[in-house]
């Protein structure tokens, strides 16, 4: 499963649902005995969702308070799922693969990543 995110919850302060949804798909899967190794699992993060991925240091520059979403997304990783970020998202919305959460990957473009895993037979959910 690849997930498209492009959006985030006004309230910076607040975890970001979307990203929040791969958690959901992951543990609904475990307590019905699926192994996280049976499942896998892509977040294309772009558009207004990119600050989403800073690590806790440059969100607290950008908005005052640490990322709510840095521990989980550290989490997911830990689980597998690559998260991938929008190389052109990240330009335009000044949010360096440097400055994200360490193991966040950089695309060329959501477009390139979503083409890319529904190459390799990943199923694409859009919200």
């Amino acid at each position: 499963m690849v997930l498209e995110i492009s959006s985030t919850p006004e309230d910076k302060a607040l975890i970001n649902p979307w990203l929040e949804t791969a958690a959901r798909f992951l543990n609904m899967h475990a307590r019905s005995g699926v192994s996280t190794s049976d499942l896998q699992v892509a977040l294309v993060v772009h558009n207004a969702a990119a600050p989403d991925l800073l690590a806790n240091p440059h969100y607290a520059v950008r908005y005052g308070l640490e990322n709510p979403n840095a521990e989980m997304l550290s989490e997911l990783m830990a689980a597998g799922v690559e998260i991938v970020l929008c190389g052109q998202s990240s330009a335009s919305r000044d949010v360096p693969i440097e400055n994200t959460v360490p193991g966040v990957q950089l695309a060329l473009s959501a477009m390139t990543a979503l083409i890319r895993y529904q190459d390799r037979e990943y199923r694409l959910i859009k919200f």
